[in-house]
């Protein structure tokens, strides 16, 4: 849309950032799905509330999963903008925004997303990345590419010298027993 056009308004408009890529580009608001214009992949921009059980292989959306006190999800990966968990969610979560974890939750899998917030009872199972840092890296979207942003440090890390090993103290071994020679067979 041409920014000189009478039906372009700039509130009409919101930035997201792409699962996959991590390229942040303009929508329309009112849309639901969208092409990433840098990776080719199909987003999906709405919200998913569960209610009851579902059984997915990967649940993908750049809006918020709601996971209500009676539904339970069990997906491979869950890759989102956003969670809040108040029922049972089984699988690997990587959240773009906030993960909020209610007191009678259960987490089974591995997490990654910026900030946690977990309430007093919820169980939690699985290895936890918390922090800006740990989303552009992660082990369960192998084609996600990694914005140079996150990743570039202000300065090259210095390699270290290896450590020197202490000197084992040598003992010295005792010397072996010898056997008395072994009587002839009659």
């Amino acid at each position: 849309m041409a920014t000189n056009d009478p039906q372009y308004r700039p509130e009409d408009r919101q930035t997201i950032v792409c699962l996959y890529c991590g390229k942040p580009q303009e929508v329309a608001k009112r849309a639901m799905t969208v092409t990433c214009k840098f990776c080719s992949k199909p987003l999906r921009l709405e919200d998913i509330v569960v209610k009851a059980y579902q059984a997915r292989r990967t649940i993908d959306t750049c809006g918020i999963v709601v996971i209500e006190k009676k539904g339970q999800i069990v997906s491979d990966k869950i890759l989102c903008g956003g969670m809040v968990v108040r029922g049972q969610v089984k699988g690997a979560i990587v959240s773009r925004g906030p993960m909020l974890v209610g007191p009678e939750a259960e987490v089974r899998g591995d997490v990654t997303a910026p900030t946690v917030a977990i309430g007093l009872g919820a169980v939690l199972s699985g290895f936890y990345k918390v922090g800006q840092k740990e989303i552009a890296v992660q082990q369960h979207v192998p084609d996600f590419a990694v914005s140079p942003e996150l990743t570039s440090p202000a300065s090259p890390p210095k390699p270290q010298p290896p450590a020197p090993q202490p000197a084992l103290a040598q003992r010295p071994t005792p010397p072996r027993p010898t056997l008395p020679p072994r009587p002839p067979n009659i």
